[in-house]
């Protein structure tokens, strides 16, 4: 919607609420954590939920970074919480990859799955390296060029099951309704062994989390090889 005032979404969002709500339905909106131009303390009356997307915090139109740095969620998710409930706010985590590629061309960027990133930083032999500033992860590599591509720089972020921990630490003891993840099928497997607890520090005192969950990535045995080129000729590369 390209529109100089939120009247016309305030206005659709109240009357989409109105009719939802005689037919028992549930109303959610999904909203940018940096955008200011939702009118916060109109929608809230006529909204159930509000999905905060705390992700992509470096994007295609920017230098290449965190998809989205633990302090940057905490602020965001800070600022909308003055005007919403926290119980009317579900935080949105990142669970994906994004890789900047620089070469004779300029800039363009293509979000991975955690998977193809594990996969395109064992091919290019590149180091993971956490960020503790961010608690996402990144690597780098230069790509020689080839038939089919030219030569470039290579600059991969994203998030790992320790990524959506913080985040959900965090969010349990906010006390918001609840988390989402954008988007399933590009997490990392290791989410599913404790997205359903409570988080919480005072649930956390009384069933302490098992961290070696973290520590090791299991084999996908049931995900498809990462296909890497064109062709009708298949190399085995490497195993799991």
């Amino acid at each position: 919607m390209k529109e100089n005032s939120d009247e016309y979404l305030n206005a659709f969002m109240k009357n989409l609420y109105t009719q939802f709500k005689q037919n028992g339905l549930i109303v959610s909106i999904d909203i940018m954590a940096d955008n200011t131009d939702y009118n916060h303390n109109y929608l809230k009356d006529y909204t159930d939920y509000f999905i905060v997307m705390a992700y992509d915090q470096f994007n295609d139109n920017s230098q290449a970074g965190p998809v989205s740095d633990q302090k940057w969620i905490e602020k965001q998710l800070d600022q909308i919480a003055k005007d919403i409930p926290s119980e009317k706010l579900i935080l949105g985590m990142g669970a994906y990859g994004r890789q900047w590629i620089t070469d004779e061309n300029g800039t363009r960027t293509e979000d991975l799955t955690y998977s193809q990133v594990i996969d395109r930083a064992k091919i290019s032999k590149s180091n993971i390296d956490f960020d503790e500033n961010s608690y996402n992860l990144h690597y780098a590599y230069n790509f020689s060029g080839s038939d089919d591509e030219p030569a470039s720089k290579n600059s991969v972020w994203f998030t790992d099951a320790a990524t959506v921990y913080n985040i959900i630490r965090f969010s349990d003891d906010y006390r918001n309704a609840g988390t989402a993840i954008w988007r399933l099928g590009s997490e990392d497997p290791r989410i599913w062994s404790f997205y359903a607890r409570d988080l919480s520090a005072e649930s956390l005192a009384k069933t302490p989390f098992n961290y070696t969950i973290l520590e090791m990535m299991p084999p996908n045995f049931n995900s498809k090889p990462t296909a890497i080129g064109s062709g009708e000729i298949i190399n085995i590369l490497y195993s799991p």
